[in-house]
């Protein structure tokens, strides 16, 4: 066998004979992974960590890895921590065959004694259905690592490979569902039609997705708009209520199952006023929400009701534009007043008038403020979470206008509940070493709009060490509340033999995407307790 040993120079092979030590051994966490049935995994990634356990004086470790493509792909390939400062050199990577001929992850000038350390991390993209019970296998092979002296190490096939099991759905027709902004649309003006929320199509052996929205304004069996887009805008010209149809498209692949259905349709009122006259103040916010995410509910063209939330110290840009017969009325003195929830610590009361122009509107009738959302050090969430109320006001010719809206403050994504399952999908807090951990977060999603929400997720045995970890991203969480991860499509962590037993913790963070993506928390940290008994086939 050829090791190979990074040098200032460059790399050299040295030839040795092969002697294995005792107890060292590569793995992969966790060492089985279940998607599916429903939703259908095709298309999901996810990560393995490959670690090793038991060696010492360690400079170097090497491995290659072999999958069966058709199953599944290995899209990413980093190194782990177990050698600080060290290299990661890839060589024979071919997705087509599925093989990586040589990783090999090297330190110069140190060694380190490793007794679980984390050698190596595989994003892994399932790309299809696989063969139960055989599953699909990530073979970790020719597996090495040398000591400082280069006179011990380990070679063979790894019998701690990692298995994928993609479980194959029965068909599942499309669903069609949309939404649209403003709520309280006007005739004459645009209105933004969003069917994001509609699901493709599974057809018994193929994702089928949506290849057509079709659109139907008065329902009245006419498609009037098709599109391949998500969204689309409408203007009606009159004031009215209209009965909106969507039908969705997902044609099926070559070989469908015959009960599987192509189209799907929702219908929804949409009640259309006309636009106000004479005198007239429109209230309203800007149109995106930290960090970047557009909406619709601002309160533009619309009179009272909800506005878009906000989250502790976010920036609240106010709009107030004063017309007269549809016409912008210029150099308005506009009154602006907030006022907080109501509480025994801390009530907020703004009262403003537009700070432009010596507080007057500008030429297109629109003055404006802004402030961002207070969090004092004491009792914060009491004194600021909850509905908060701002209104505009102004006279023109002696008459006075005005128009109000609400918000809500509070953690835009939060932890609801954490529950704990075994591989039985029993609920329990116990589990014995050698064992997984399947986790089942419920999620609140406060806004108005949809957002992307990454679960991290990590176990602490009772002395703290952690254990293990997981992550996953999920794309357009609806509003309210949404439970991830439902069985069985539950992210897991395996408990390791040398988890210290006795009482642990789960912990659960939601960010906006991950932080090395410059993601953000959503909301605190969420945990809950988790028992580790002896494993009885242990030592």
């Amino acid at each position: 066998m050829l090791i190979v040993a990074m040098l200032s120079l460059g790399i050299v092979a040295f030839a040795i004979p092969v002697r294995a030590q005792e107890g060292t051994r590569l793995y992969a966490v966790p060492p089985d992974k279940t998607l599916g049935p429903t939703p259908p995994p095709i298309g999901i990634t996810y990560t393995v960590n490959v670690k090793l356990a038991n060696a010492t004086r360690v400079t170097t470790i090497a491995t290659c890895f072999t999958w069966d493509p058709t199953m599944m792909n290995v899209t990413a390939l980093a190194k782990g921590d177990c050698l600080p400062s060290g290299v990661l050199l890839i060589a024979g990577w071919n997705s087509a065959a599925g093989t990586i001929s040589d990783a090999t992850y090297g330190v110069m000038g140190a060694n380190y004694d490793i007794a679980d350390g984390l050698a190596f991390v595989l994003t892994i993209e399932v790309m299809g259905f696989t063969t139960e019970p055989a599953g699909s296998v990530l073979d970790i092979m020719g597996m090495s690592c040398w000591d400082v002296d280069l006179l011990e190490f380990l070679a063979g096939d790894s019998a701690y490979d990692h298995t994928l099991h993609a479980l194959k759905p029965g068909p599942t027709n499309p669903t069609a569902s949309f939404f649209y902004t403003p709520p309280m649309p006007q005739s004459g003006n645009p209105v933004t039609f969003d069917a994001t929320a509609s699901t493709a199509g599974f057809d018994g052996t193929q994702m089928c997705p949506i290849t057509e929205y079709r659109w139907d304004w008065e329902n009245d069996g006419i498609v009037d708009d098709t599109t391949a887009s998500k969204t689309i805008i409408h203007v009606f010209a009159l004031d009215g209520t209209y009965t909106v149809k969507l039908e969705v498209y997902a044609p099926a692949g070559p070989t469908p199952d015959p009960i599987y259905v192509e189209t799907a349709s929702v219908t929804h009122d949409v009640i259309v006023s006309a636009p106000p006259t004479g005198r007239n103040i429109d209230l309203y916010t800007q149109d995106v929400r930290y960090p970047g995410y557009p909406t619709g509910y601002t309160g533009k063209d619309q009179y009272g009701g909800q506005v878009e939330t906000y989250a502790p110290q976010d920036l609240v840009i106010l709009y107030a534009k004063v017309t007269y017969n549809l016409e912008p009325v210029a150099h308005k003195e506009v009154a602006f007043e907030i006022r907080g929830p109501i509480n025994p610590y801390y009530n907020v009361t703004i009262m403003r008038q537009a700070p432009s122009d010596g507080g007057e509107c500008n030429v297109s009738g629109i003055a404006t403020i802004e402030f961002r959302i207070p969090w004092p050090c004491s009792h914060p969430e009491e004194s600021v979470f909850g509905n908060w109320t701002i209104m505009s006001k102004v006279s023109i010719a002696e008459e006075t206008v005005v128009d109000t809206h609400w918000f809500y403050v509070g953690w835009i994504v939060d932890v609801e509940d954490i529950l704990l399952y075994d591989s039985m999908s029993v609920p329990t807090h116990i589990f014995q070493e050698n064992t997984d951990v399947f986790i089942n977060t419920t999620v609140y999603n406060l806004a108005m709009t949809p957002r992307n929400v990454t679960l991290g997720i990590v176990i602490y045995d009772e002395l703290d060490v952690p254990i293990g970890s997981v992550y996953a991203t999920y794309i357009n969480v609806p509003p309210g509340e949404t439970e991830l991860d439902r069985l069985p499509i539950l992210v897991s962590i395996h408990i390791p033999e040398w988890a210290y037993v006795g009482m642990g913790t789960v912990y659960v963070n939601a960010f906006t995407k991950l932080p090395a993506e410059c993601g953000i928390c959503w909301c605190p940290e969420h945990n809950t307790w988790i028992k580790i008994t002896p494993d009885p086939a242990g030592p």
